[in-house]
């Protein structure tokens, strides 16, 4: 089972490390209004522009060994987490356009094949960190679509979230969920439909603010098929939770690496745990058995009003987690026990126990988790591809020039993605690739004498 991780610190100042890492992975809810692109032309030369969503450009663009071509279109969407643009080209299909692939940007204005770049625009914003561009700067093409609701029902936004927390499950698409369900309206359901098996600390409690934010004007359902540790933690962000019929959720343990985290660590843990269940009027008792599996959790139900009463030991009428396990609920135990309002399986039966009787299913929730596994698979495949290339260069000039320049691209990763360099393509410490930089850029000093 995977299970959450953080960085070997004092967990007591959480809020210090949130600083910390905002100067690598920054909240997801900064928007910006433009952002910067680079890239290097067929000549080797360097340029960059300035562009936003809805801009007209052109791209000149090299996929693989393709010669390089011209595309005019508006930017529809720029992901710089993920490196890439989507280009609406006009014809009702989206050009997905990796930055890597890019030669040369221009406005649409401009006269093709010139080579001058699209000037960056003066403003006094910041320029937006490379690592996450909010999703509220980013209309979703499902936009349009919006715009033809009913008003007289509820809109059911549906969100599968997958993956590793922090990877491909992330608070940018929670994000434009949120951005869509405010477009039609206060008193919308956003549905979160659970299924990961976890990730890291710091990107769950980025999550735990957007998700209350979200609570503010809309009611939020934790749908879950599998919630395990850091996803368990973003369903207890949730108003209420509904299981599916194979359906649990627990196991909010905390590790570095692979050893449990020290207890200073782990006790600040569940006390920030017990912040959130007693934020979503849940009971206490659950963050300890929870967290720790030497630790019990038991309960009495009044047969009459169905109110439940919690121990920390094993004087309730029935155990529910003892020593040697940790605090899980299932669909069964989990509607039994209060936790979950209820079971279901379709949209159809989740509107049911949520007891709506008017609605649409709304937004494209399913697209932007799509859209998201699609573009970490070709991540993955470019870094493959890469490593096949670094593998074959010969230890020549040549060879050791290509070795550098993709080592480059590997700490660019650390820079960009650094989630998905660490816990996706596992790729050394920008420090430990600096060194490899630093050994081959000496080779060829040797062997070139300048």
């Amino acid at each position: 089972m995977r299970r959450m991780t953080m960085v070997k610190l004092n967990f007591a100042k959480i809020i210090l490390l949130l600083l910390i890492l905002g100067t690598v992975v920054p909240s997801a809810a900064i928007a910006q209004q433009s952002v910067r692109i680079t890239w290097t032309d067929m000549n080797g030369e360097r340029g960059r522009a300035r562009i936003a969503v809805g801009d007209h450009i052109i791209v000149t663009w090299q996929d693989g060994k393709k010669a390089a071509a011209n595309l005019s279109g508006k930017v529809a969407k720029i992901d710089m987490r993920l490196e890439y643009m989507l280009l609406d080209k006009g014809d009702g299909k989206n050009q997905y356009i990796p930055f890597d692939t890019i030669r040369n940007i221009q406005d649409k204005a401009s006269e093709p094949g010139t080579g001058t770049s699209k000037p960056e625009k003066e403003d006094s914003q910041q320029a937006p960190s490379a690592e996450k561009t909010s999703a509220t700067s980013v209309k979703a093409e499902a936009g349009d679509a919006e715009k033809a609701f009913d008003p007289n029902k509820t809109g059911i936004f549906v969100l599968p979230m997958s993956g590793t927390v922090g990877v491909e499950f992330r608070p940018e698409e929670i994000e434009e969920i949120l951005r869509q369900a405010d477009e039609r309206g206060n008193g919308q359901v956003i549905v979160l439909e659970i299924d990961s098996g976890g990730g890291l600390v710091a990107e769950g409690m980025i999550i735990k603010e957007v998700i209350f934010e979200a609570c503010k004007r809309h009611r939020v359902v934790a749908w879950v098929e599998k919630a395990v540790s850091g996803a368990s933690w973003t369903a207890l962000c949730c108003d209420e939770v509904v299981f599916k019929t194979n359906g649990y959720t627990g196991g909010i343990t905390i590790m570095i690496g692979n050893t449990t985290a020290p207890e200073e660590t782990v006790n600040n843990w569940i006390k920030e745990l017990e912040k959130l269940l007693q934020a979503k009027n849940r009971s206490t008792y659950w963050a300890k058995p929870f967290v720790l599996e030497d630790s019990y959790l038991s309960a009495t139900k009044d047969p009459e009003t169905g109110e439940v009463k919690w121990f920390n030991d094993t004087s309730g009428d029935v155990q529910i987690s003892g020593k040697g396990d940790n605090l899980y609920f299932n669909a069964e135990s989990g509607v039994e026990w209060n936790f979950a309002i209820g079971v279901a399986d379709t949209p159809e039966e989740l509107a049911e126990v949520l007891q709506i009787s008017e609605w649409e299913l709304a937004g494209n929730g399913q697209e932007l988790h799509d859209d998201l596994i699609k573009r970490r698979d070709q991540i993955i495949d470019r870094y493959q591809k890469q490593k096949r290339a670094f593998s074959r260069a010969e230890n020549n000039p040549r060879g050791i020039r290509e070795r550098i320049k993709i080592l480059k691209k590997w700490k660019g990763y650390w820079r960009t993605i650094p989630n998905i360099a660490a816990m996706t393509l596992r790729l050394d410490k920008p420090q430990q690739l600096d060194l490899q930089i630093e050994a081959l850029e000496n080779a060829l000093k040797e062997m070139t004498g300048n």
